[in-house]
């Protein structure tokens, strides 16, 4: 049998349980709504952008716009324009602009937000976000055009 063994609880003894401090055991135990902040950002991101995908395709009637056939980043072009063969014409490109840069702007602050990850862990979901949010927000910023890849090519 094991030596010391006493029958009486910690808590009965009026020791503590074990000489950690909570914080050291848990350390986001004092920070829960900042993983709630993250979550509803990241959650809020995808609940912007398809909302505003759908809606600017079911614009695009002439000719319908092909989830095959065309780019996503064609929603985001006022035309009408050609390019790539592509004709490009999207009457609510200002919903889909709009949609790319909140998608952008709130999953960066979603990652953000996050805490309590260790460092070369954060960085690593950082840096990849914060590509995706800049994409975004560029995208979102300068749509493009048939017209200015034309233009340059000449």
């Amino acid at each position: 049998m094991a030596g010391n063994i006493n029958p009486f609880s910690s808590l009965e003894r009026n020791e503590p349980a074990n000489d950690a401090k909570p914080e050291a055991l848990v350390p986001d135990a004092r920070r829960p709504w900042q993983h709630r902040t993250a979550g509803a950002l990241l959650i809020a991101g995808p609940m912007i952008f398809l909302p505003a995908e759908f809606i600017a395709a079911a614009a695009w009637t002439d000719p319908p716009y092909s989830y095959t056939y065309h780019f996503i980043s064609n929603l985001g072009v006022h035309g009408p324009s050609t390019l790539f063969g592509q004709h490009m014409y999207s009457p609510l490109a200002w919903v889909m602009n709009t949609g790319f840069f909140l998608f952008g702007i709130t999953i960066l602050a979603g990652v953000a937000t996050l805490r309590g990850l260790p460092g070369r862990h954060r960085w690593a979901a950082l840096a990849p976000a914060t590509l995706l949010a800049a994409g975004g927000v560029l995208l979102g910023l300068f749509p493009g055009s048939g017209e200015a890849m034309n233009a340059t090519a000449k």
